[in-house]
């Protein structure tokens, strides 16, 4: 197995970042849906 490089990490984090902050845009709009009605 090889070591992760800087690049690689760097990569993954802003991977999770993106994944993370779709979540949380789309568990707003179910708030917002949910609130409004």
């Amino acid at each position: 197995m090889q070591a992760l490089t800087l690049e690689d990490f760097l990569f993954l984090q802003k991977k999770l970042a993106i994944t993370l902050y779709t979540l949380y845009s789309f568990c707003k709009a179910l708030v917002e849906k949910a609130t409004q009605t």
